[in-house]
């Protein structure tokens, strides 16, 4: 993986418009969605989706207009599917099934997603309170949260029951980083009385359901340097098929301890 400019969290931290937050929390979403897709493909999940483990770099796509670029990164704590077991990740950012010791699958990752996108608009307060609670209160919160207009389309990503959670590439199909558009739209980090009303506001954009859409994403897989340590390991980059390079996102992995037979994928 090449050098980075920073991390989610570092972004965030320079990023004091409201609108700019909106515009990387919509970014982050679409192409982290394509990583997980991918790796999900792989029989692969990350167990520890967060602002610090997505990096991005500042790249000028075509007329020199500036965008960022998003990498997952640390697979430290990845593992396959048969052998995720143990209880792992940062707390405000796992999800229920991790706490409670259930069956791990690549929806994990799709809740972790979740609380990121949450954490970036700061809805309800969310990026300085999360620290303050257990994952047990975060849970109901996150929830509740996702209740808010500006999730219509992602909400269920906050389901409980992992079975009720949307696939990346289902959410995919449902193109679900466009935004919600409200008659009166609300500030991203406003709080949930401001924006509680009647089931009817919450109801699916459109009604439809999240994952309704257009076919999925194929990955491109090739070799790519890196700066840092001058060797060459696998690359996944996942584009949408689009000119635009801001819809894509880049995802590295190479087999942990150098073997590929060990079952298990580090970054």
């Amino acid at each position: 993986m090449p050098l980075t400019d920073g991390s989610l969290r570092t972004l965030v931290a320079a990023t004091t418009k409201t609108a700019e937050l909106k515009e990387i929390s919509q970014t982050v979403l679409h192409q982290m969605l394509q990583a997980l897709d991918c790796i999900a493909d792989c029989g692969i999940i990350h167990r520890d989706i967060k602002p610090d483990n997505i990096l991005y770099e500042q790249r000028r796509g075509e007329g020199g207009r500036p965008y960022h670029h998003f990498f997952l990164s640390d697979f430290g704590l990845s593992q396959e599917m048969v052998k995720a077991i143990t209880i792992t990740g940062t707390e405000p950012f796992m999800a229920p099934e991790v706490v409670h010791r259930q069956k791990q699958t690549p929806k994990l990752d799709i809740w972790s997603l979740f609380v990121t996108v949450v954490w970036v608009s700061n809805a309800d307060h969310f990026r300085s309170g999360c620290w303050k609670k257990s994952a047990k209160e975060i849970h109901p919160w996150l929830r509740q949260i996702s209740m808010m207009p500006q999730f219509a389309k992602i909400r269920k990503m906050a389901s409980y029951d992992p079975n009720d959670r949307p696939s990346a590439g289902e959410l995919l199909k449902a193109k679900a980083w466009i935004p919600v558009t409200l008659p009166d739209e609300q500030e991203d980090s406003g709080s949930i009385d401001e924006v509680a009303g009647s089931l009817s506001a919450l109801a699916w954009q459109g009604g439809k359901d999240p994952t309704s859409g257009q076919g999925p994403l194929k990955p491109t897989i090739h070799s790519n340097s890196t700066k840092a340590a001058g060797r060459r390991k696998p690359r996944v980059e996942v584009r949408n098929g689009a000119s635009d390079p801001a819809h894509s996102a880049t995802v590295s992995l190479r087999p942990r301890g150098g073997n590929a037979s060990n079952g298990g994928y580090t970054c």
